[in-house]
């Protein structure tokens, strides 16, 4: 499975256009790190379109213009790059994409069918994926493309690069719950994101609130969600960790090797910082300099 499936499935993109006036039309994968989502009108599109400013107002090529407003939104909120069949000379190319889809094909007379909108089918545009979130990356990277990590002395003997750092994830074949997945700062903020965004489905929400609340009770210092980190504080109750202009409701992670993601809904803030911070060795001190 595509690793863009895994963050954010096809009906939880569809609640988004759903409500714009757009449906997915196609999709289809040209390399294993990239999906690309195209997007048309749906049933509901003239009634919504016609409430627009660019119609209201007498825009010009008002089609156009909301087509680009509404789907760059859309691509904002899920970390995609959006794409349009108009307003650029080298525009991409969407005939070639709606075949690719396996959703359209060309007619004997040359005329792009679509399976269900048939001869009526057009392309507002489309949602380009390069997300790269993934376990034991070297099975689809080169090696070129993934940070050394550190010299274990200990371990392994040699410099691990391209696999899990983690001794007892690494026995476990680099796939675990506590460490292993490898990822972009962009494809990391797209699935955190995902976690806070309240018109996402792509978790329970009050599910998703209990593993990030406080999860300690009795401790006024110390305050930890289920899975996640919480901001701390000293004695005289103000926050010292990770950031003292960080809210209650905010929750983070770190890692060993010198990551960490923090984000906090309140502030509508993500924070990713992903280092080797033990590179070459754990010894180095270079990090907190």
């Amino acid at each position: 499975m595509d690793t863009v499936q895994k963050i954010i499935k096809l009906s939880n993109i569809e609640s988004y256009t759903s409500k714009i006036g757009l449906e997915i039309s196609g999709s289809f994968y040209p390399n294993p790190n990239q999906t690309i989502i195209l997007l048309s009108p749906a049933d509901n599109f003239w009634d919504i379109f016609k409430k627009s400013e660019e119609y209201t107002q007498k825009v010009k090529d008002p089609i156009d213009n909301w087509s680009f407003r509404v789907i760059s939104n859309i691509a904002n909120k899920l970390f995609a790059k959006p794409e349009f069949p108009f307003g650029q000379k080298d525009n991409a190319p969407f005939l070639e994409w709606a075949k690719l889809s396996g959703k359209a094909w060309s007619s004997p007379v040359g005329m792009l069918v679509h399976n269900k909108m048939g001869l009526m089918i057009s392309y507002r545009g489309a949602l380009v994926f390069d997300y790269q979130i993934k376990f034991n990356p070297l099975k689809n990277h080169d090696l070129n493309k993934i940070v050394p990590t550190e010299m274990d002395s200990t371990f392994r003997n040699e410099l691990v690069h391209g696999t899990v750092h983690d001794e007892t994830a690494a026995l476990m074949g680099g796939v675990s719950a506590n460490a292993g997945l490898f990822a972009n700062a962009e494809s990391l903020g797209g699935l955190l994101n995902s976690l806070i965004d309240e018109e996402s489905t792509l978790f329970d929400t009050k599910l998703f609130n209990k593993f990030t609340e406080n999860n300690i009770q009795n401790d006024s210092i110390n305050r930890r969600g289920l899975g996640f980190d919480k901001v701390r504080y000293i004695s005289n109750g103000e926050i010292t960790y990770p950031h003292s202009n960080l809210s209650e409701e905010s929750f983070g992670h770190t890692g060993f090797t010198g990551t960490m993601y923090w984000v906090d809904p309140k502030k509508d803030l993500i924070v990713i910082f992903l280092t080797n911070r033990v590179y070459p060795t754990r010894e180095s001190d270079m990090f907190y300099e």
